[in-house]
């Protein structure tokens, strides 16, 4: 095609699902219109043949979803860039893009992957090609997809800083034993990675190693991340591990033991790479030794068709808000880099028990509730206690990831203006188990013991009026706010050494706070939402966590905590969705809307279809985007869940 000549080009960005505009509403626009004609044309180019030759008179619109991570993250690189670069935008919103054109060209597959096959292109086509013969195999691991994303999105660092070191340690070994497996050598990807690996190292000083050995894990990890979606090279590329090892060498382990998962080294590699991480065994690869043989749940392939009737298909209505917001792909991650991918299911159910009816006398499920949380878990018997007890045993050291992703997600839609909520998780007991929940719409943000791994989290919400529950004022934390530069309101006044000043509204005293404009519209604001706030997130923590436990008698509460908030920050987007033109409501309260919504769930090895009664219900929950298909559910086995009415 000679040239590509748009006559005229209008882009409308629509804000959905409560994320924010950020600090500068308008850089995000500009960034948008400036780079996109740019952007259409090559990837016009690229799908369009030379000889199509034609004119396009009526209008052709595009509809892209896409997530803010996926643009801001790109706009912070345009900023950055030099004069005249133009922007490249995510990996996955390329994909959204060539969707689109395609449909809206009327192009076939086949000819976009022929013309495709140029450029940086053919190295993706290789890379597939090799990954569809078994020797690319783990370069498609949710661990590495995981990365890969977050590197684009510019938020690696970030969230690698808030793992473990154990996490690390495994996420690290996963890693390189995969980029082992995969025998992806420079023969099957030609000679170009490799080369460009060596020229992008070139052009960067070299790096220090005296830093601690999992910071120098984890900086391994975003450089190989880095590196890959910069260059466009499959992470589990030996040729990049090899050139990280000549400037950030791992830490050797004193005595290097074989892995027994991992294969035997592809051959021709270096001796340094295959030693570079220190052995950590999995704690599911440990736990085996001396425990007896677990459930195995079978795949899709396995399964012959079956269906269930469950009494409540809420579980499966968590599942689009959850993918949207990046939690299962962070779940498979998980999984994957905790060697416990195959018991998946144990966390379906667990997360199923959130929304269910609550067990009696604390411990006893219905019948009804087991079946939908077997169902739910893609299981046809029935997950037993015995299973859950010693997952979530196993999996509560894993977990810091998905909590980050679910805080990560609430902060990027917190309203600015609007404040949060501090209050006991059980004000009964001993303790400081705080709980910080985001108004309006009760979000849970995170739960800590004590305050100070709060105030990061607070601060980047840009520093909110922070409304403290009775129970939860003790003098030592609102001290603690205070040295950190943090306005809060409380009920309770002040002791003898504190200086807090009275809100107060005409006649009526609100309660007390250490801003020193306690007139001002925030605080003021605040405090008229003192008692309201403060009842809507005690109901919310009784009713997800406290009165439905994923799992009974377990040993540690590091599960039951996390999925709650999976579950509850699910629920707060159903709930935001459905009360759009209302006032919103609390997670909690879609629990008694939805608890007898029925279903008839048929399995095949491709997908789920669950159907749902028609009515008003089907109807509302259509409308608000809540019935989207949901692919890449660990627990599911690869399977697409779909939603029908009937």
């Amino acid at each position: 095609m000679a040239a590509i000549l748009i006559h005229r080009c209008s882009v409308r960005v629509v804000r959905r699902h409560g994320w924010s505009w950020g600090e500068d509403p308008q850089r995000l626009v500009r960034a948008i219109v400036r780079d996109l004609p740019a952007l259409l044309a090559e990837r016009l180019a690229a799908l369009l043949h030379e000889e199509d030759n034609r004119e396009l008179i009526a209008p052709i619109r595009l509809r892209i979803p896409v997530r803010i991570g996926e643009l801001s993250g790109r706009v912070t690189a345009v900023a950055e860039a030099p004069r005249g670069e133009v922007w490249q935008p995510s990996a996955s919103f390329g994909r959204q893009l060539d969707a689109s054109l395609r449909a809206a060209f009327e192009l076939g597959t086949e000819r976009v992957q022929e013309r495709s096959l140029s450029g940086g292109s053919a190295q993706r086509a290789r890379a597939d090609a090799a990954a569809s013969s078994g020797a690319g195999t783990a370069a498609a691991g949710a661990l590495q997809r995981l990365l890969l994303g977050w590197a684009m999105t510019g938020v690696l660092p970030e969230r690698l800083a808030g793992l473990t070191a154990t996490q690390i340690g495994l996420w690290h070994q996963v890693l390189q034993r995969q980029a082992r497996q995969s025998g992806m050598g420079d023969d099957h990807a030609g000679p170009g990675p490799s080369e460009r690996i060596d020229s992008w190292f070139r052009t960067r000083a070299p790096t220090a190693v005296t830093e601690a050995p999992t910071d120098r894990l984890r900086r391994r990890m975003v450089l190989a991340a880095t590196v890959a979606a910069q260059l466009d090279v499959p992470l589990t590329q030996p040729s990049l591990w090899q050139a990280i090892d000549r400037r950030l060498p791992g830490e050797p382990s004193p005595a290097p033991a074989p892995d027994p998962l991992a294969g035997e080294a592809v051959p021709g590699q270096r001796d340094g790479w295959t030693r570079s991480a220190p052995q950590i065994q999995p704690q599911s690869a440990a736990a085996a030794l001396a425990e007896p043989e677990r459930p195995r749940y079978p795949g899709p392939g396995q399964a012959a068709a079956w269906e269930a009737k469950i009494d409540c298909a809420l579980p499966f209505l968590l599942l689009g808000p959850l993918a949207r917001l990046g939690y299962i792909a962070a779940l498979a991650a998980v999984l994957e880099g905790a060697e416990l991918t195959d018991e998946a299911p144990n966390f379906g159910a667990a997360l199923a028990y959130k929304v269910l009816d609550p067990p009696e006398r604390g411990w006893r499920r219905s019948s009804a509730s087991v079946l939908a949380a077997g169902t739910f878990a893609g299981s046809r018997d029935p997950v037993t206690e015995e299973a859950l007890v010693d997952f979530s045993r196993r999996v509560a050291p894993h977990l810091n990831a998905l909590d980050l992703v679910l805080a990560e997600a609430v902060i990027a839609g917190h309203t600015a203006g609007e404040p949060v909520v501090l209050r006991h998780i059980c004000p009964e007991a001993d303790g400081a188990e705080l709980l910080l929940v985001d108004t309006p719409g009760s979000f849970p943000i995170a739960t800590t013991s004590g305050v100070e791994p709060l105030l990061p989290l607070l601060q980047r919400l840009a520093s909110p009026v922070v409304i403290v529950s009775r129970e939860a004022a003790a003098p030592l934390l609102l001290s603690d706010l205070d040295r950190a530069g943090l306005t809060f309101v409380s009920e309770v006044p002040p002791t003898r050494h504190e200086r807090w000043q009275r809100v107060q509204q005409g006649t009526a005293r609100l309660g007390w706070t250490n801003s020193s404009a306690p007139a001002s519209q925030p605080v003021v604001g605040a405090a008229r939402k003192i008692a309201e706030t403060c009842d809507e997130a005690a109901d919310l923590w009784q009713q997800l966590a406290l009165a439905r436990p994923a799992v009974v008698r377990a040993h540690s509460a590091e599960f039951d905590r996390s999925v709650t908030h999976a579950a509850a920050v699910a629920s707060g987007v159903i709930a935001w969705e459905l009360s759009r033109k209302g006032r919103p409501i609390g997670p909690q309260k879609v629990i008694p809307r939805y608890c007898d919504l029925d279903a008839r769930v048929r399995f095949d090895p491709v997908s789920i279809v669950v159907s749902l009664p028609l009515g008003r219900r089907h109807q509302e929950l259509g409308e608000a985007g809540l019935l989207a298909p949901v692919s890449d559910v660990p627990w599911l086995g690869g399977r697409r869940v779909e939603f029908s009415g009937g």
